[in-house]
């Protein structure tokens, strides 16, 4: 049986195509036979979040990031996302940033919250969780951390002071101890 030209044409632009279709599914992150359903989350700040990067839960990849952009009447960064259709996300669950953009492995990080035990349905928005941010963690806690620092130095000085007052002591049990030492490690 003869081919026509137009019709090998034809069957190789369609594997072509097919073959394309699942190369950019496959690196994306998204299942190659299986769909995804749409979420999205408003963040303060995008910290190195980019299209295509993964979206986690529990440490597994369980979606992709579609478009980060910056919303003008808000000031806040949405962030479009979608999940394999095989995972549910419960309601309750905060959207985080998680990795360090300087190394190149920002993630979404979906953590799942005490819900009523519903599905989040397609299109709707993850709360993101409250930011914490260590210097202003630091900076809260400082008067407390101070106190702790100065009653640690006061111990520190104190037994300082006694060493002192052994060491100086002749009739000390730890001057008689250092004193036995060096003649057991001289002979």
């Amino acid at each position: 049986m003869r081919y026509t030209p137009e019709l090998r044409v034809g069957l190789t632009l369609l594997v072509t195509l097919a073959i394309l279709f699942l190369g950019i599914r496959f690196f994306q992150g998204s299942p190659l036979f299986s769909g995804s359903y749409s979420l999205f989350t408003r963040l303060e700040n995008a910290d190195g979040l980019t299209p295509g990067s993964a979206v986690k839960m529990r440490g597994v990849v369980v979606g992709t990031v579609g478009d980060v952009a910056l919303e003008s009447e808000t000031g806040t960064v949405r962030v479009d996302f979608t999940i394999h259709d095989d995972v549910a996300v419960p309601s309750g669950t905060r959207a985080t940033i998680s990795g360090f953009s300087a190394f190149g492995s920002v993630t979404l990080a979906l953590v799942p919250g005490a819900g009523d035990g519903g599905r989040l349905a397609p299109g709707q928005e993850v709360p993101a969780a409250p930011t914490t941010d260590l210097l202003g963690t630091v900076s809260e806690r400082v008067p407390q951390l101070a106190g702790r620092a100065d009653t640690v130095l006061v111990t520190a000085n104190l037994a300082a002071g006694e060493v002192y007052a052994l060491l100086n002591n002749p009739d000390s049990d730890l001057r008689l101890a250092l004193a036995g030492l060096r003649q057991t490690t001289n002979s």
